[in-house]
Formats: C-alpha cells, structure tokens, sequence
C-alpha cells in the first residue's frame, strides 16, 4: 500500500495524472480523450489517457500499476462484467486503487455509493470541468481514507 501511495504522488509530481480509462465504446473514449486534453490546453492539469476496452486488458494493465485513478465504464460489452464488478473482484484480490464510475444511468448510483467507489460522472452530462473535479476528488479521497497525505494536485 505505502509503495502505491508513493507511486501515485511521483506520478502527480509533474502534474500529469496517469489514468486508465476502461471503457469498450470508441465514441465515449474518444469523448472522455477530448475532454482530457481539452483542460491542459486550458492551461489545467496535464493528463495522460490509456484504455482498456475490456475487463482482462484491464486487469493486465491495472496490475502494472502506473495509473493513478482508473476510470471505469459501469456497463461493459455483451457478456462482459460491469465496472463495479470488476472494481469487487480487483479490491478482492488485494489490488488498491482510487476509482470513478462513468455510467449514463442515475439508478446506478447508488449501487456506486454503496461500494468502494470514490466518485461517479454522468457520462451524457459531465464536461471536462466535472471529469477534472471527479478524477481530482476520487484520489484525494482515497488517500483521506488511508490515512495520508494527498499529494498537491
């Protein structure tokens, strides 16, 4: 835990903040990509987007833990688990990380809420001033709920 704390705050140090984004629609990836960039050329935060489109490339790339947030879609493709299930089976195994859902429904909320889960976006309503504030207060969170210092962000 203490050696993910301090990659998460070396990876901030330079204001870029690593997020995985695992999402398995191209137009909401691209959408989120957009929005991302977007803020830096506004002269904000500088984030660095990767994706995975399914819960086993997201599991590969989780556990290489170079992300500081993940970002995770709540419905995935046909057959596939949701973003909350895969944020259980992570967490089950050991694995920590501050996470957002991004879901279009508002009955998922509360199933969010209820979980480990340190923010939700609308993703048919969030701009990319609200994605910047919800990735921003899930990692603080997170580190608020280990006990520890979050890093300058």
């Amino acid at each position: 835990f203490v050696a993910l704390a301090k990659q998460i705050t070396d990876f901030c140090r330079d204001n870029t903040i690593k997020v995985l984004l695992v999402e398995d629609n191209p137009m909401d990836t691209e959408i989120t990509r957009i929005q991302l960039e977007s803020l830096k050329e506004a002269g904000g935060r500088n984030y660095k987007l990767d994706v995975a489109t399914n819960s086993e490339d997201a599991r590969r790339i989780i556990s290489e833990r170079r992300h500081n947030l993940v970002i995770l879609d709540w419905q995935l493709g046909e057959g596939e688990h949701t973003g909350m299930d895969l944020a259980r089976q992570l967490h089950a195994d050991g694995v920590q990380f501050p996470f957002v859902i991004l879901t279009g429904r508002e009955e998922d909320y509360t199933e969010a809420a209820s979980e480990d889960c340190l923010g939700w976006l609308n993703k048919r309503t969030a701009d990319a001033k609200a994605l910047d504030a919800g990735c921003i207060h899930a990692v603080k969170n997170w580190y608020s709920r280990k006990g520890i210092s979050a890093p300058n962000l």
